[in-house]
């Protein structure tokens, strides 16, 4: 799950709706967001997640606002 804070500068990330979630910030709206050992980027209707040592994640959105 994704939730845009601040703007658009600011996302929260979760694997659910009752996990913690970990926040990502962007400089700029258009930039990679980036946190603690962890960045993402979009791409369309995708989100690629890094995180130091291990490899990327790949996510598509699954719903329409």
């Amino acid at each position: 799950l994704v939730d845009f804070k601040n703007e658009g500068l600011t996302i929260e990330l979760r694997r659910d709706e009752s996990a913690v979630p970990i926040v990502l910030t962007a400089p700029a709206a258009g930039l990679q967001y980036v946190g603690d050992r962890m960045s993402a980027t979009f791409a369309g209707n995708e989100i690629t997640i890094e995180k130091a040592g291990k490899p990327p994640v790949l996510c598509r959105k699954a719903t329409s606002l």
